[in-house]
């Protein structure tokens, strides 16, 4: 990341109660061709045809129009052990 000298950097943080299977997508501001109905169809997919959900992501955004910067990452939670965000264990 880079910035200027006094920039801001922000992000959202949300907590949330996980289970194991729930999945979360991370991404930049490219993915934003894709509305959340087909990210979510595509992860489904991809995951069913055992093809790189992100990869499968990037793909598509870049072909509804994405020029550039274009990164997903998609986490599923495989186990949780306790009962708060902080002990959320993924694969």
């Amino acid at each position: 990341l880079g910035g200027r000298e006094g920039s801001f950097l922000g992000a959202d943080v949300v907590e949330k109660n996980v289970r194991p299977g729930d999945v979360f997508v991370l991404a930049t501001d490219g993915l934003a061709y894709l509305d959340a109905g087909a990210i979510g169809a595509i992860v489904a997919w991809a995951h069913r045809a055992a093809k790189s959900p992100a990869q499968v992501l990037v793909e598509h955004a870049l072909a509804a129009g994405g020029e550039d910067n274009v990164t997903v990452v998609v986490v599923e939670v495989a186990f949780v052990r306790g009962t708060g965000p902080e002990v959320i264990v993924v694969t």
